[in-house]
C-alpha cells in the first residue's frame, strides 16, 4: 500500500514509499516493512517474500497457520506455502481440517473484505498524516499548504523515514 508521503529521491524526484504489512487477526498486531524504489517500479514478488520470511523469523509473529492473500502476481509465492504453514499449528486434531487449504485468496476487486485495507486507511488518516510530505489519498486533490503547490517532500533520508514510520507503528 502507498504511504501517502512524498519522499525526495537522491536524484531530486519524488515518490511515495510502499508499506508491506501482515495483519494478525487474532491479536491485531501488524508486521510491516517499508520499501522505497530509487527508480520507477512497483512491489515485486521478491519484496513480498522477503517481508514474509522476516515476519516468520520475528519471535513476536512466527509462521502463521493460515495466510489470507491478495490475488496480485506478487503474491504468487503463497501457492507454495501450504506445507510450511502447517509449521504454525501447535496441535492439529484429526477432524478433516488438516486437509483444508491454508492459503485463502481474497475475492478479486473487493478491497473492503480485506481487514488490512481498513488498517492501512487508519494508519494513513490518523498517524502518517503527521509526517512531513503528507499528500492524502486523493492524488488529484492532495492536501496543499498553498494553492497550486505540493507540500515539501520528506528529505531527511529513507532510514529516518523508516524510523518515523516504525515510531507511528509503535504508537498504534
Amino acid at each position: 500500500h502507498h504511504i501517502n508521503v512524498l519522499v525526495r529521491r537522491e536524484n531530486g524526484t519524488t515518490a511515495t514509499p510502499k508499506l508491506l504489512a501482515f495483519h494478525d487477526l487474532g491479536t491485531y498486531r501488524v508486521f510491516c516493512e517499508v520499501v522505497f524504489f530509487e527508480e520507477g517500479g512497483g512491489v515485486r514478488n521478491s519484496d513480498i517474500i522477503t517481508a514474509f520470511v522476516n515476519m516468520c523469523q520475528n519471535p513476536a509473529f512466527g509462521v502463521p497457520q493460515f495466510l489470507y492473500a491478495d490475488n496480485g502476481a506478487e503474491y504468487g509465492f503463497a501457492d507454495y506455502l501450504g506445507d510450511a504453514l502447517k509449521l504454525g499449528s501447535k496441535v492439529i486434531p484429526f477432524n478433516g481440517a488438516d486437509e483444508r487449504n491454508r492459503i485463502i485468496r481474497a475475492k478479486p476487486y473487493n478491497a473492503a473484505a480485506k481487514h488490512v485495507e481498513g488498517w492501512f486507511r487508519q494508519m494513513n488518516q490518523q498517524y502518517f498524516r503527521h509526517i512531513k510530505g503528507w499528500i492524502d489519498d486523493d492524488r488529484m486533490n492532495p492536501k496543499r499548504p498553498a494553492l497550486g503547490k505540493l507540500p515539501a517532500a520528506w528529505d531527511a533520508g529513507f532510514e529516518a523515514l523508516c524510523a518515523t514510520i516504525y515510531g507511528h507503528m509503535t504508537a498504534y
